[in-house]
């Protein structure tokens, strides 16, 4: 009898639906809380737009090209290439134009009047003399 009437216990307190009120709290607290993280997550990516106007032709292209196309294509592409090369080099070929300022003619000044300007030849005099 024990048995039956703990059996009888267990099954109304299973069946009464006692809700906590902190527990409850909680519950709606981390309802807010993943609603906020969701609405930063958002802000921080939002949803690209595709354009017609911002598409690349290449990106819409479908997964088998015929080879006329594609040969096209890379002829276009090697122009283009050979362009951009053949402007540098003509760019880096240009002579660049150095202005060099006018040399002035120096007086001819003998190397025995330099000495004496100096005082070298003096020096070496007084050297030798002492």
């Amino acid at each position: 009898m024990f048995l039956l009437e703990w059996y009888r216990e267990f099954l109304s307190i299973k069946h009464e639906n006692k809700v906590c009120e902190s527990c409850e709290t909680l519950r709606r607290e981390l309802e807010i809380a993943h609603h906020e993280k969701q609405l930063l997550i958002d802000a921080l990516n939002p949803k690209q737009v595709v354009s017609n106007e911002n598409t690349n032709v290449t990106q819409m292209r479908p997964k088998r090209v015929p080879w006329s196309v594609r040969r096209n294509e890379l002829e276009i592409e090697a122009r283009r290439e050979a362009q951009l090369k053949a402007r540098k080099n003509e760019e880096m070929s240009k002579p660049t134009v150095v202005t060099i300022p006018p040399i002035v003619a120096a007086e001819t000044i003998s190397i025995e009047e330099l000495e004496k300007e100096l005082g070298v030849v003096e020096e070496i005099r007084e050297n030798a003399g002492h």
